[in-house]
Formats: structure tokens, C-alpha cells, sequence
């Protein structure tokens, strides 16, 4: 521990043969331990305003940072703007660092311009220590989102990601979150085995396009709503989803889960979904759910290979397990 706040993020990562690199699937932070300083000055930031979460292009956009000294000695304060695709102005006061005492606080003030994609920066609260300037404690990555603009916005948390293709190419609405996706190709039984992946920045992947009628799991950093070809939407939670992938003209009805499994309920044993993080089953006895809903996922397991049938759609299933992605009826 320094004499100053520590922050930092924690990356989860696994060594992918294929590549021989170690692929980044998850970031967390960035984190932050406080100390209370002893002879020294602490800078935070304690408060940021005046930073829309959208804007136009060409929009002048003017920040407000306060910062606090939670140490016991007086120092030098000024924020720092780092990992930012945008260039500062207007930056007040001038020289840009404020004399700030034990509890007292500063106001800076500094503006950019919205460019014609997303604006991220990192804001970092820092003090002179007579040498060199000191980082004392970093706000997370913040994101200005454009609007008004077919622009495509190839940033996550405050950080530009890689460019789309194929399967994110068909979850564009949730790109800026999408974290991965799993799923089987059509024929095959739902296991370890013929799991195929897609990784957003891999340099190859497995699972190349999404099928409708299959059910597929994916993962996003946080909330947002996925938009399908056809039109329909679905909120997705943070972490994992288990979706089903629709492209046809399709809406709902008022029939109950033994209609719509009728035609598979001589070889079905049981149906699962994945709702809001929790595991819920389905049988002919009963169970906790009533009915498929569509844009779900469903895992359905059979004694043997059976094509369930409904509503105009035809989901072939192999013996044991399949995924499937519910498409209610077709029109």
C-alpha cells in the first residue's frame, strides 16, 4: 500500500491454443483502496458534472470536477485526463493545478467537442510530491455516447474495441456490451463437445452466424436490450442470457406449454429456461413456468430424435439435449 490510493482493474483471461495468446474475456474495476495520508496530500475527486451520456457531433461539452484533499498535508492538485479519444480546452484555472488545503476542495472546469463517434476518457485525481505528479485515485472509463448518426461505435468501456463481424455483426445493438456467446450448430446435441464460441476480438471463431429456431447463450457486461432482423426486442441482464435467435415475422399466443410441446410430449422428459439468473424446469406434471415465450432459449430433452412442431416452425431435435430458441407463431 503507498502513501496514496491504490486503483486498479482485475482482467479474467485464458490461453486460447488456437492463437497462443491469452484472450481477455472479462474486466472488472476499476477498483480502489483508500488510505487516510500522514504528512501527505490525498487527491479525490469527489464530484464531475455537466457530462451528458449522449450527444451530438460538434457539441461543446463543458466538465465541472471537484476535488477534495483527504490528507494532512497541503499539495497541488489537478485532474488528468487519460485514455481519451477527444482533445481538451478551455481548461481553467491556468496554470492548470490548484494550492489545496487538508479537507478543503477545488473546482476545475475544462471542455472538448463532441468528435463523430463515441467520446471515452478516464478522469484521474492527482498531486505534485515535489518530483513528479502522483495518481492518487481514477474514476471508471466514461463513455459519451453519439447520437444523431449512422456511425458505427466501436467502444466498451471507454476503451476502443475491435470491429464486428459476423455473429456481432448480427448483435450490433449490443455490441458496446457483448461479452460472448455459445452455442450448437443445427443437428448437433447440446454438450461440452460441440459447444462452438464466438469471442468479440478473437482473430477466428468457431461459431461464425446465428441460426433462427436455435438457442444460443450470451453473455454482456451490463444491462441493454437486444434488437432482432424482425423487429422485436429483449432486455438482456448483466452476465449470462439464454436467447433464442429470431429473424421471421412472428408474435405470440395464449396457448399453454403442453400445446406447444404437444407434439413431442410422447419422448420429452423435460424443458428448462435460464430467466433473469435462474434455472427453471418444465414437464407434463407441471413446473415453473406455463408457457414458452418468445426470444428465449429452451433446453428440451428427448429419449429420442423428434421434431417439435408449432405454430408454423419446425425445431428438429436429436436424442438427449437441445437448445432451441422459441419463435411462438410464425406471421
Amino acid at each position: 500500500m503507498p502513501s496514496n490510493e491504490v486503483s486498479f482493474n482485475i482482467i479474467a483471461g485464458h490461453w486460447d491454443t488456437g492463437t497462443a495468446l491469452w484472450v481477455q474475456d472479462q474486466q472488472q474495476g476499476p477498483f480502489s483502496i483508500t488510505v487516510t495520508g500522514v504528512g501527505v496530500p490525498i487527491a479525490n475527486i469527489t464530484n464531475v458534472s455537466g457530462i451528458p451520456a449522449s450527444a451530438v457531433a460538434g457539441t461543446v461539452i463543458t466538465a465541472t470536477v471537484t476535488m477534495r484533499n483527504a490528507g494532512t498535508a497541503t499539495g497541488l492538485f489537478q485532474p488528468w485526463v487519460k485514455e481519451s479519444n477527444v482533445g481538451w480546452e478551455g481548461i481553467t484555472p491556468s496554470p492548470f493545478w490548484q494550492d489545496v488545503a487538508p479537507g478543503a476542495t477545488a473546482v476545475f472546469t475544462m471542455r472538448f467537442t463532441m468528435p463523430s463517434n463515441d467520446a471515452t476518457f478516464r478522469l484521474v485525481a492527482a498531486h505534485w510530491n515535489g518530483s513528479i505528479w502522483v495518481e492518487d485515485k481514477a474514476l471508471a472509463p466514461t463513455v459519451v455516447t453519439l447520437t444523431g448518426s449512422e456511425a458505427l461505435n466501436a467502444i466498451d468501456y471507454g476503451y476502443a474495441r475491435c470491429t464486428p463481424t459476423g455473429v456481432g455483426l448480427q448483435l450490433l445493438s449490443i455490441w458496446p456490451h457483448l461479452a460472448a456467446v455459445q452455442g450448437e450448430l443445427p443437428g448437433h446435441a447440446y454438450d461440452a463437445a460441440n459447444t462452438h464460441k464466438y469471442d468479440p476480438c478473437a482473430s477466428s471463431n468457431a461459431l461464425t452466424v446465428l441460426v433462427a429456431g436455435l438457442g444460443y447463450w450470451v453473455a454482456v457486461d451490463a444491462a441493454c436490450t437486444l434488437t432482432y432482423p424482425n423487429g422485436r426486442s429483449q432486455t438482456l441482464i448483466s452476465g449470462w442470457n439464454m436467447i433464442g435467435w429470431l429473424e421471421e415475422s412472428c408474435h405470440d399466443d395464449a396457448a399453454l406449454a403442453a400445446t406447444q410441446l404437444a407434439s413431442i410430449l410422447s419422448v420429452m422428459d423435460s424443458i428448462w429456461q435460464y430467466s433473469n439468473g435462474t434455472y427453471q424446469s418444465w414437464n407434463p406434471s407441471g413446473g415453473d413456468f406455463t408457457r414458452l415465450t418468445i426470444g428465449l432459449g429452451y433446453l428440451i430433452h428427448t429419449t429420442a430424435a423428434a421434431t417439435l412442431t408449432y405454430g408454423g416452425f419446425t425445431y428438429p431435435l436429436v436424442s438427449g439435449w437441445t437448445l432451441i430458441g422459441w419463435r411462438g407463431v410464425k406471421g
